[in-house]
């Protein structure tokens, strides 16, 4: 792979005949072999693949038209990273609902639930439903973050005098929109 940073190249990106590839990774030109063509039919999982990664430089191309956003994902880059290949990497990864703390719940108004949610970039949002033993929804709202940022608390506000087998449900949603959820039975 050549590396190149010079007057002569600049900042230039594409397909040089068919045999080198120039990339742009901050203020440098890398240049590299280009791709041969597939030779084999793409499996059901290659395809797959392929249609999360279009998706997601279609939402990287929209959401980095806001300068907030653009920023938030420009603070998050890693090594050969840009803010779009982050925000791509960001529609590529679900949230993940680690714990849904019940044992404070005791089926009282004012009860907290303890949510611990991660994300690769962000959490936007908690969601979280409770379900009787019958399976009867009792209630669901938004989860408030504390000061953490990968604790969020839900605060009971319907009584639930039989809470044993009740079940709670928690579900993260990040910034593109994916779920990642958890359920407990209590």
């Amino acid at each position: 792979m050549a590396k190149t940073n010079g007057m002569i190249s600049g900042l230039f990106s594409g397909m040089l005949g068919k045999e080198v590839v120039f990339r742009n990774l901050g203020d440098r030109t890398i240049a590299c072999a280009a791709p041969g063509p597939r030779t084999k039919k793409a499996s059901k999982a290659q395809l797959k693949n392929e249609n999360m990664f279009r998706m997601g430089n279609r939402f990287a191309t929209a959401v980095l038209q806001d300068p907030d956003l653009k920023a938030a994902y420009a603070r998050a880059v890693k090594t050969r990273q840009t803010p779009h290949s982050r925000a791509v990497q960001d529609y590529c990864n679900p949230p993940v609902v680690t714990d849904v703390a019940g044992h404070h719940y005791k089926g009282k108004p004012g009860d907290i639930i303890e949510i611990r949610a991660t994300d690769d970039f962000h959490v936007a949002k908690v969601f979280v439903e409770i379900r009787d033993a019958e399976g009867n929804k009792l209630e669901s709202g938004y989860a408030v973050v504390q000061p953490f940022g990968t604790v969020w608390h839900y605060t009971v506000t319907a009584p639930n005098e039989l809470f044993a087998g009740s079940r709670i449900t928690a579900w993260a949603v990040d910034i593109p929109g994916n779920e990642g959820s958890l359920e407990v039975l209590l």
